[in-house]
């Protein structure tokens, strides 16, 4: 019996969008093309052109997609999170992963330098930061610590990438963190709090830009799906 087309239709994009990931992980952002994708998904570039508008549309459903799925698993393991600790604790874990792997932290430094992400990025820590910071600083606070927070993860990164090992991830995580808390205006004693679910945690990324994220301790019941 024939695949319906919109069956085909659903599987083609599922695999570009996997082609996608696969490639950004071995070559990065910059260096895989579109052709490389239709290439890797076995069809061609008046297909890919129909499902995406160009690679910046691939590349940022690619991150969002990945970035999504933590906060879910977050949210799902740490109940008792409030919005502002899925934030501090999801952005933490994401420069967990880009030191933890090179090749997903020159994804994220290259991507990042793309206007529409960086302006997703910056709006939605703006947004987070009008509405969760400390008050009394001015109207202008909250876009002045995005614009100072969004500019920090992708310096570290591209730092550690080209001086691998002159800094521990653990320091330049907690270093991550107590900026964030500062503009919050919250107690920089709070670092340790999310610093210790590194340990309680399994952390990780497939080559397929996949997340995992699983308690150490098996005992523990997984979310409800």
């Amino acid at each position: 019996m024939p695949v319906p087309k919109q069956i085909r239709g659903i599987e083609t994009k599922q695999k570009l969008l996997e082609c996608s990931s696969e490639l950004f992980w071995e070559y990065g952002y910059y260096d895989t093309t579109i052709r490389l994708i239709s290439k890797r998904a076995n069809t061609n570039l008046g297909l890919f052109n129909y499902y995406f508008n160009g690679k910046i549309e691939i590349g940022a459903t690619v991150y969002h997609t990945m970035r999504s799925a933590f906060d879910s698993l977050i949210a799902e393991y740490e109940p008792s999170f409030d919005d502002v600790d899925v934030f501090l604790f999801s952005s933490a874990l994401e420069l967990y992963l880009c030191l933890e792997y090179p090749n997903f932290g020159k994804f994220f430094v290259e991507i990042s330098h793309e206007p529409y992400i960086y302006q997703r990025v910056i709006n939605y820590i703006i947004r987070t930061f009008e509405q969760y910071s400390r008050g009394g600083a001015g109207e202008n606070f909250a876009r002045l610590a995005g614009i100072s927070i969004s500019s920090i993860k992708p310096s570290i990164v591209s730092y550690s990438l080209s001086s691998p090992d002159a800094i521990s991830n653990e320091e330049y995580i907690n270093y991550y963190l107590l900026q964030h808390l500062h503009f919050f205006g919250k107690d920089a004693s709070l670092s340790e709090k999310y610093m210790k679910l590194f340990d309680k945690y399994h952390i990780a990324l497939d080559k397929k830009m996949t997340p995992i994220f699983e308690p150490k301790d098996r005992s523990v019941s997984p979310p409800p799906l």
